[in-house]
């Protein structure tokens, strides 16, 4: 329970303002591109305080034995765009998953949603940082009660089998 109060707090707190100032910093970026005129106005004032905020220095070649790779850089925008997108996408890949998914099934629908969208790299490790934790799938439940659960719902599986200690030890191990 603690799990899910938690990232209902993310959820609700955390994810809605980062999406807020991010489009906020993004529109203010965008309109200082247009702005910006080499006459040393505001907008190329403003364009050099948000091109300090990047670090140039990210990306840089390292010394190696490899020959050196041409690296093409993105503009502040369009790097601040992507990262948008990413926090949008963690709403529904990460976040829904752990506050939705209630039983085998769902899980596995949700999965497999996923599986098929070309979701982030950066999502896709933190789904699976929180598949299965603490002994309990996304922290939250019992893996051999979701599975008789399961056995219940789609296989038409008896209770009074599944309730016998044979079963259950069956299901535990």
């Amino acid at each position: 329970e603690s799990v899910r109060s938690t990232v209902e707090d993310v959820k609700s707190d955390l994810l809605v303002k980062c999406l807020k100032r991010g489009r906020e910093l993004l529109t203010l970026m965008q309109a200082s591109a247009i702005n910006s005129k080499p006459d040393g106005n505001d907008g190329v004032r403003s364009k050099r305080i948000l091109d300090s905020a990047f670090d140039p220095y990210l990306c840089r070649a390292l010394m190696g034995n490899t020959p050196v790779r041409k690296i093409r850089f993105k503009t502040p925008v369009d790097a601040l765009s992507g990262l948008i997108d990413i926090v949008a996408e963690m709403d529904w890949t990460v976040f829904d998953l752990l506050l939705k998914g209630s039983s085998i099934g769902r899980i596995r629908r949700m999965l497999e949603h996923v599986s098929k969208s070309s979701v982030n790299i950066l999502n896709r490790s933190l789904i699976v940082l929180n598949l299965y934790f603490d002994d309990l799938i996304l922290g939250q439940h019992d893996i051999s009660v979701l599975v008789i659960e399961h056995m219940h719902q789609l296989g038409g599986v008896p209770a009074t089998i599944t309730d016998t200690e044979h079963c259950k030890m069956f299901v535990v191990r």
